[in-house]
């Protein structure tokens, strides 16, 4: 038996070798060309085949074909599918049949340029290079029209040389399988340069004050703004041009460019700081910002300048917050809101006030370490608790249910208890149990005579 082959690719032959047969037994194959790998909409195809045999190869669509007709050999493409064309010879006297050989392309809607880039302004010494690809696979040719100014072209890349607007069209005119591709236009409008608008800063500022910079560009950047190696007596952050002691002030602002968009000419600003007039105060902020629920909290700030007075003002806020000559109190765990500023003197003018979020926050775990002093039964006695972490007033009861107890006093680590006990209370150890605010809760052993 011989053996069956068939080579098929673009741009290659495909050879078929058939079998031996008892009449019309010499071997007979059909070699195509290839076929497109792809098509569109719009496009055609004229298989070429001959057979060993010389007949006429006859050329059919299979019947699972779609996207595609057949009319004198010309396979036009017609819809979106696979187009299955199938090659035969049926031999002759001398030449057995020639083994089919199938051609199948994939039918797609259309043709279509894509660009990886695109701009609708540049300046003098920048550049557009649109990357464009068609789904032909195509080299797609870019050219500039009768009436585009303002730019050259070399290749595929624009260069923009004057002021004007540069007209540019892209074409694929296909290549018979593919149809031709939709023209893609594009108008650059071309500046002379690409320009900064910084913000108007104040020729003078005094210590202390801030200038808030910004500025925009012809090529829509963002502007790099940053203080020149010159600078003295300034920072920066975010933009925001702190000054901080006597000294000129130097602000740069520069854009880089975009390739359309040549890089700007740099634009400075300069800022004598220091030039008299009431200074401004440095930022002031709150220092105290953690609570103890059941305990007092003295306000602090920091920063600031002068000699004026320090105020502070409070919201209610979740904590039930309340404030008194600098001292906030709170009812229970959460949140409120603190305000400091600082008043003006005779250097200084009034400060930015500032908030801070203050947070009340349960105690450590309150312990009670022991009992001093004896209860006697049928009396009425001042016993003093001594522990750590207390805070409040917290409820004190007896595992004797007749035990009466009042508070006398109460600070962080000790409790002054009045107890009053029955007389027919029983003697021996018994437990006192402290109950705070929030659930927390403690016990410690007392002895009753």
């Amino acid at each position: 038996m011989s053996v069956v082959s068939a080579t098929l690719a673009l741009g290659l032959s495909a050879f078929v070798a058939s079998p031996s047969f008892a009449s019309g037994t010499t071997s007979n194959t059909i070699t195509a060309s290839g076929p497109p790998l792809g098509a569109s909409v719009g496009g055609f195809y004229v298989p070429h085949a001959t057979a060993t045999s010389k007949d006429a190869v006859v050329v059919a669509l299979d019947s699972t074909s779609s996207g595609c007709t057949l009319s004198s050999g010309k396979v036009t493409f017609t819809a979106v599918g696979e187009c299955v064309i199938n090659l035969n010879d049926a031999g002759n006297a001398t030449y057995a049949p020639a083994p089919q050989v199938s051609q199948s392309i994939r039918v797609f809607p259309s043709n279509t340029i894509a660009l990886t880039s695109s701009t609708t302004a540049g300046s003098v010494d920048g550049y557009y290079a649109p990357g464009a690809t068609a789904t032909s696979g195509d080299v797609v040719r870019v050219s500039l029209t009768a009436a585009s100014t303002g730019c050259t072209l070399s290749g595929a890349k624009v260069t923009f040389t004057k002021q004007g607007t540069c007209r540019i069209v892209m074409n694929d005119p296909g290549n018979g399988a593919y149809a031709a591709a939709p023209q893609i236009a594009r108008n650059i409008t071309v500046y002379t340069a690409n320009i900064l608008h910084p913000s108007t800063a104040p020729k003078t500022a005094p210590v202390n004050s801030a200038y808030q910079a910004s500025a925009s560009a012809s090529s829509k950047d963002s502007v790099v703004i940053t203080l020149d190696s010159s600078s003295v007596g300034c920072g920066i952050v975010v933009q925001r041009v702190t000054f901080t002691g006597n000294g000129l002030c130097v602000i740069d602002f520069n854009d880089p460019g975009n390739g359309a968009f040549a890089a700007a000419k740099q634009v400075q600003q300069d800022i004598e700081v220091g030039t008299g007039g009431p200074k401004i105060q440095a930022a002031i902020y709150v220092t105290s910002l953690n609570a103890i629920a059941g305990r007092t909290l003295t306000l602090s700030a920091s920063g600031g300048s002068g000699t004026g007075a320090v105020t502070y003002l409070t919201t209610t806020g979740s904590a039930n917050c309340s404030l008194h000559a600098g001292v906030l109190s709170y009812s229970r765990v959460g949140v409120c809101q603190v305000t400091v500023s600082k008043a003006a003197d005779a250097t200084y003018l009034a400060g930015s006030p500032s908030s801070a979020t203050i947070r009340v926050n349960l105690a450590s775990s309150p312990f009670a370490t022991r009992v001093s002093g004896v209860v006697h039964a049928g009396q009425t006695v001042e016993a003093v608790v001594l522990g750590r972490s207390f805070y409040g007033v917290p409820r004190v009861v007896s595992n004797i249910a007749s035990t009466k107890v009042t508070i006398v006093s109460a600070s962080a680590n000790r409790l002054v208890l009045r107890v009053t006990v029955a007389r027919t209370s029983p003697h021996g150890e018994h437990t006192f149990t402290l109950v705070f605010a929030h659930g927390q809760r403690t016990s410690v052993l007392y002895t009753q005579h």
